[in-house]
């Protein structure tokens, strides 16, 4: 169909998909491992989830979400250990 154009590839917005670095993809990857190992961890649905906080396998609420990428942010390179 002529003209046509797809609502879902609207130009930037908060639920657009953007590209990551190979470090994004490597944190996220070894927090799925630790988040897996823990009971409460594995049964929400969420993608961050309150792993060490009450309450526990609760979702991340925005603050604390923010908390932690403005943490993450200061570090410019990853922590060894």
């Amino acid at each position: 169909m002529a003209g046509h154009r797809d609502p879902r590839r609207k130009s930037g917005g908060p639920g657009k998909a953007k590209p990551v670095g190979f470090l994004v993809v490597q944190a996220h990857d070894q927090y799925v491992i630790e988040r897996m190992a823990l009971p409460h961890g594995a049964a929400s649905d969420f993608v961050l989830v309150n792993l060490f906080a009450e309450p526990l396998g609760a979702p991340m609420s925005p603050d604390r979400v923010t908390e932690l990428l403005q943490r993450l942010s200061k570090w410019e390179t990853p922590p060894s250990g």
